[in-house]
């Protein structure tokens, strides 16, 4: 608790809690990005598991640098809000199950981005619905257990 309370105090994450635009702003870049990561990935599963079978699977391929960059904004804007309020987010087991299913969800839509859409296969392989199906199941989850967060912390700040 020592090291929560003391980010906590710090000056960094008192200007993020108190700045009348900064917290607003990484709330508004995490929806986006977290909404661009689902999305896609829900798509891609979405084809694998046949629908929208007459869009070629390469051209799926090509959302994997929008995936990374979205990825990586996600990450950082989620590390700066658990900045802010650390003890909400770290006293919160619904926040780890959060990120492990997040974690899971985005390994699974990168290996299909690589072992599927970029590799240029001419057909869906046989394993793909089965992990598609767990990767929407998963993002589908992590979103509920994100909304979620907001009513369950049990302590917002440490002080």
């Amino acid at each position: 608790m020592d090291q929560v309370a003391g980010l906590e105090q710090s000056a960094f994450a008192t200007w993020l809690r108190e700045s009348s635009w900064a917290l607003f702003a990484l709330l508004i870049l995490h929806t986006l990005t977290m909404g661009a990561i689902v999305g896609l990935a829900l798509a891609s599963c979405a084809r694998l598991l046949g629908l929208a079978s007459a869009v070629p699977l390469p051209a799926f391929g090509r959302l994997t640098r929008v995936l990374g960059w979205a990825l990586a904004a996600a990450a950082v804007s989620g590390l700066l809000l658990v900045a802010a309020y650390p003890a909400k987010a770290l006293t919160n087991p619904l926040f780890y199950a959060k990120l492990a299913m997040a974690a899971s969800a985005a390994a699974i839509a990168w290996n299909l981005q690589r072992w599927v859409f970029a590799a240029n296969v001419a057909t869906v392989p046989s394993w793909a619905p089965k992990l598609a199906a767990l990767g929407a199941a998963l993002w589908i989850a992590t979103l509920a257990a994100g909304k979620f967060l907001a009513y369950t912390h049990k302590m917002l700040l440490v002080g």
